[in-house]
């Protein structure tokens, strides 16, 4: 996006600039948090056992997408995965992190392929790519990024389908599976399929949900089918416009003398979000403005770390 050159009360960082799906929701949420998150870049030292956990579930199954579903890279798959926890997390973790451990990765594979043996032998779909990144421009100067888990081909219709694997903590109950028809991400994903294949129909996105227990008898698995239409699509380019101008006011307003007292404001009914309460929860406490906050420094366990989508590993890179 355009952010205006102005002589801002806070160091520059080019990844101002991009727009994923992340941002906008974190946005959304709170105003004050997409400051402290990606004005700031302010990011905690400490793991998140559910993001590292959640990778180490999409290395592993994207690995078997692409090489094959035997043993041996079923094996593989699952060396990765927890190579990949091992990064992260010691194994004096294990105990305080299950489900979302090491271990639970093996056995979320057996069962995996237990579950969806069938599917992946009846040759129904064909694997086009995995864990794809894309930059994609879009009206008004916006350049969206994001990154792709799966897009399978119907080898029957040749119709696309996007696959997206979600980790959570819990099963998702009648009411909640419904919130995927609105959501920003697919409706991205879509648009960027569409740019990349505009021969294909693509006949709508599956959302993989994947809930392991701490037990070793039962992980869920629910497939989440979401159907997005041309309108669907048009209101989501306009809900990101009209974002995107949001967050630019924002930024206007933090060039501006003394602006840095009126802008991204606090939205204090989501502190509490997943769960847990927002990490940036004691400055906003308090309360500071931006930079009252910025001139404290990052809080403890936090450092400045900036997140670019399209750093993260990939196969392949689109620029749309």
């Amino acid at each position: 996006m355009n952010i205006p050159d102005l002589n801002y009360p806070v160091p520059t960082h080019e990844t101002w600039k991009h727009i994923d799906n992340t941002r906008l929701e974190c946005y959304e949420r709170c105003e004050r948090r997409f400051f402290f998150k990606y004005v700031l870049g302010w990011r905690s030292t400490k793991p998140n056992k559910d993001l590292v956990w959640g990778e180490a579930v999409h290395r592993m199954l994207g690995h078997c997408d692409r090489r094959g579903w035997d043993e041996e890279n079923r094996i593989i798959g699952v060396t990765l995965a927890q190579d990949y926890y091992q990064e992260h997390f010691d194994i004096i973790d294990e105990v305080d992190n299950a489900p979302k451990n090491r271990g639970q990765l093996e056995i979320v594979m057996n069962h995996y392929w237990n579950f969806y043996r069938r599917e992946i032998e009846s040759g129904k779909y064909n694997v086009l790519a995995t864990e794809i990144a894309f930059r994609m421009k879009l009206p008004g100067g916006i350049v969206a990024t994001g990154r792709l888990d799966r897009i399978d081909q119907d080898t029957d219709t040749y119709e696309l389908i996007i696959r997206e694997y979600k980790t959570a903590g819990k099963r998702l109950d009648d009411k909640s599976i419904n919130q995927w028809q609105l959501s920003g991400q697919l409706a991205m994903y879509t648009t960027a399929i569409l740019r990349k294949y505009p021969e294909h129909t693509i006949s709508g996105a599956a959302v993989r949900h994947i809930v392991p227990y701490k037990t070793d008898t039962k992980t869920n698995f629910t497939d989440i089918p979401v159907s997005l239409d041309t309108e669907s699509l048009l209101s989501w380019l306009q809900d990101v416009q009209f974002r995107v101008s949001q967050i630019i006011d924002d930024f206007r307003i933090l060039g501006e003398p003394n602006g840095w007292k009126y802008c991204f404001a606090r939205r204090k009914v989501n502190c509490y979000d997943f769960g847990r309460l927002c990490p940036w929860f004691d400055l906003c406490a308090k309360p500071l403005s931006p930079m009252e906050a910025y001139s404290e420094g990052p809080p403890r366990n936090c450092e400045v770390k900036f997140w670019d989508p399209t750093e993260e590993k990939t196969e392949e890179i689109w620029e749309l």
